[in-house]
């Protein structure tokens, strides 16, 4: 995988943060709401546990990337 650098101010990376966190809100949200359903409809529960997955590896790495975030903003000189 190729890298690149990018230059980003601190308002920046806090923009890009609080983006995330309102995604990882909604995604939690969406996650709930699956999984209520899930419980109910027995008969597709495959799929519905695709999209349950995929939506929790998505909260994952959006906190993952969180976490890099806030290691970038503690490390700007």
């Amino acid at each position: 995988m190729e890298s690149i650098r990018l230059e980003l101010t601190i308002e920046e990376l806090a923009k890009i943060k609080i983006a995330l966190i309102e995604r990882i809100s909604r995604t939690g949200n969406e996650i709930e709401t699956y999984e209520k359903f899930y419980r109910k409809h027995s008969e597709d529960k495959k799929t519905l546990g695709r999209i349950l997955n995929m939506l929790k590896t998505q909260k994952t790495e959006d906190e993952a990337v969180i976490k890099k975030l806030d290691e970038a903003i503690l490390n700007v000189k």
